[in-house]
């Protein structure tokens, strides 16, 4: 139900009379929604909330006031919390020692008595079991900066060292820990605590491994005796990316990796999706119709901005967040979807047209490709002639800059380090214009 600004008389009438059309729509055999969307961010009068709150029929599973910005939030999948889970927690304990000294927990300085920070070992099953009690799997990694990195080495170590179940003993020592915020922490007893909506910052690779490797024997005691340090937080969505980048030391963080959870990125990334265009903004590997996360940073920044050779060689200025840096001349709040939408599909069309091709050239030359496909985006031509009628001028560039400066100039010279290269190339495709 969607309702524009009417006077302040009559806007409860309004309101109440398309709830009651809502109510006629209605059927039992269906689940239904109800959300009633305010044009306006104001917060909705108790009134409103009244005529909405009579709604008891059994079949309504959800009756919402909500902002038009909301609506389009969910509608892209852009819900702040991740999951709404309480996940119940027992400390590992060593009998022969009191539980108290096997624990840290931090309460707020103020004195209200909130718990915010909680360090102790956890079992390996109750974090196995955290990941399969989630639909999808991974949603436990959402607030994550980055994706499994699936290194086959330290995958490797990880589960040599619970080879036995004697072994799996010491597996604590010979890991970093797995870093957690939340929402909340509470205590229920010194080694019981209620962590509120849980997400795993650091420890991607070591919860997801275990977690397919012991897929069939989740009840294994190498789970049951291995543990691990976890160091769990209650944290604020500001403070989330700063633990990120302190607690991973495994892998390195790269600045393209911090952005991943930008609400733009989100964004962005649902809006390709219902375009059927795969662009996982944590994942480093992609198919024929994905991207990765820094090909979206190098072609927007290519195309839109006309600066190829910056947007090949010097990848981490497109990420750099600081105040005025080129990341927010790229994604800003007016940023033009299906302009981004236009460019990404020119973009996985020259990749893949350029890897059947297997030539050197058009391998350096692709984001210059890419800003000749840009600037033709007004012709009617097919993909295909827009591609040879830009690698003929590009042939000509090639020509000149050897000419001018050196007969073997190599082609990733030409293309990453010489901006005299597109310079010299873009007025040659603004004629075919």
């Amino acid at each position: 139900m969607i309702f524009t600004r009417v006077a302040p008389d009559n806007r409860n009438e309004r309101l109440e009379a398309q709830v009651n059309n809502a109510i006629a729509a209605i059927d039992n055999g269906f689940k239904v929604r109800v959300r009633v969307v305010r044009l306006s961010p104001q917060q909705a009068p108790q009134s409103a909330k009244n005529i909405i709150a009579q709604l008891v029929y059994g079949s309504i599973s959800e009756t919402k006031i909500i902002s038009g910005k909301d609506l389009i939030s969910s509608f892209l999948k852009l819900e702040t919390a991740p999951i709404n889970y309480s996940w119940p927690i027992d400390v590992k304990i060593e009998n022969a020692r009191p539980a108290e000294t096997q624990t840290i927990v931090l309460k707020n300085p103020i004195g209200n008595d909130d718990i915010e920070s909680l360090f102790c070992r956890l079992s390996l099953k109750r974090l196995v079991d955290l990941y399969y009690s989630q639909t999808p799997n991974d949603i436990i990694f959402e607030s994550n900066v980055r994706s499994l990195q699936n290194d086959r080495k330290i995958k490797a170590e990880m589960l040599d060292s619970l080879s036995t179940p004697v072994q799996s003993r010491n597996f604590h020592k010979l890991h970093n820990g797995i870093t957690i915020v939340c929402d909340s922490i509470s205590s229920v007893s010194e080694t019981r605590f209620i962590i509120e909506n849980p997400q795993i910052v650091n420890g991607c690779q070591t919860v997801t491994n275990l977690s397919l490797e012991f897929r069939d024997d989740r009840s294994s005691d190498k789970l049951t005796n291995g543990s691990v340090l976890c160091k769990i937080f209650h944290a604020t969505n500001r403070e989330v990316e700063r633990i990120c980048l302190a607690s991973n030391s495994q892998v390195s963080i790269k600045p393209w990796d911090l952005r991943t959870n930008d609400a733009i990125q989100k964004q962005i990334e649902s809006y390709l999706q219902l375009a059927g265009i795969r662009h996982n903004r944590k994942a480093k590997n992609r198919g024929s119709n994905d991207l990765t996360f820094v090909e979206l940073g190098q072609w927007l920044y290519a195309a839109m901005h006309g600066r190829p050779m910056l947007a090949k060689n010097n990848k981490r200025s497109i990420f750099d967040a600081s105040k005025n840096s080129t990341y927010h001349t790229i994604f800003h709040e007016n940023l033009d979807l299906p302009e981004v939408l236009s460019i990404v599909r020119d973009g996985i069309y020259i990749r893949n047209k350029i890897r059947l091709l297997q030539n050197e050239f058009e391998k350096q030359a692709d984001l210059h490709f890419l800003i000749g496909f840009y600037l033709l985006r007004n012709t009617t031509w097919q993909p295909n002639t827009k591609f040879n009628r830009i690698k003929s001028r590009i042939r000509e560039t090639i020509s000149h800059m050897r000419e001018i400066h050196d007969a073997e100039m190599k082609f990733d010279t030409m293309f990453a380090k010489k901006a005299e290269t597109w310079q010299d190339l873009e007025p040659r495709i603004r004629r075919l214009i």
